[in-house]
């Protein structure tokens, strides 16, 4: 386990340890002033604190951090990236909160559960119906929709570059949601129309599969905040 932020590390936009969107490099570029100001929480908790408790009181445990997980996913806003390049395109009509191209939709929480011996989180939540447009090869611009009514979404949340907070925990400074798969999707769950060259087109589950798996940046911003409690006691 890695618990000093390499400054190498956290510059090299090909390390595999950063985002893989280049969306995740915006929003975890404000991570590097996070990190470097947790020092200097931990000395404004020394002093409130004088010191002797084991642990701050704005610390988190497994439990009450994996509940901050669920309320801060539940009610934000979700966002299926347009996809404007060669072939099958999608969601490139429309705009998600703060103007970006793409569907919108809203996340749903669920529940999160701590990975013993890890710094990982496993997480299941849900997200409202997807509308779109949709461009296909040899066929043309067609709408869609996904039913998300009976959807669940699993995934990870993982934690990295853990730095001490002058105490008995560690913040963690960088976070990652990892392995968005979705279950209980059906074909009576997705439509497409807009003619008949539409209506008898077979996208097949997995397109829009990839469509719902496109949420990982999403869920990321969502549980941002997380970022902001160190863990004690740690290891969990």
């Amino acid at each position: 386990m890695n618990l000093a932020v390499g400054a190498n590390d956290m510059n090299d936009r090909h390390n595999p340890r950063r985002c893989e969107f280049v969306c995740r490099d915006v929003l975890f570029g404000g991570l590097l002033a996070f990190a470097s100001g947790t020092q200097a929480q931990a000395g404004l908790d020394l002093v409130a604190h004088h010191g002797f408790e084991v642990c701050w009181s704005r610390s988190v445990d497994a439990t009450s951090l994996a509940a901050q997980i669920v309320d801060s996913i539940d009610g934000a806003p979700g966002c299926v990236p347009a996809s404007t390049g060669g072939g099958t395109q999608f969601c490139y009509t429309t705009t998600c909160a703060g103007n970006v191209p793409g569907c919108p939709t809203v996340l749903r929480g669920g529940q999160a559960a701590y990975a013993a011996g890890s710094d990982r989180f496993d997480v299941q939540s849900g997200l409202d119906s997807i509308f779109g447009k949709v461009t296909l090869p040899l066929i043309g611009e067609c709408d869609f929709s996904i039913n998300t009514s009976n959807v669940t979404q699993s995934y990870s949340i993982n934690y990295q570059n853990l730095v001490t907070d002058g105490n008995n925990g560690y913040y963690p400074t960088v976070l990652s949601a990892n392995n968005v798969f979705s279950t209980g999707l059906t074909a009576a769950d997705w439509t497409l129309t807009g003619g008949i060259s539409c209506s008898l087109a077979n996208l097949g589950a997995g397109f829009f599969q990839d469509v719902l798996a496109e949420m990982s940046p999403s869920i990321e911003v969502a549980v941002l905040s997380t970022l902001d409690h160190p863990w004690c006691p740690y290891p969990f």
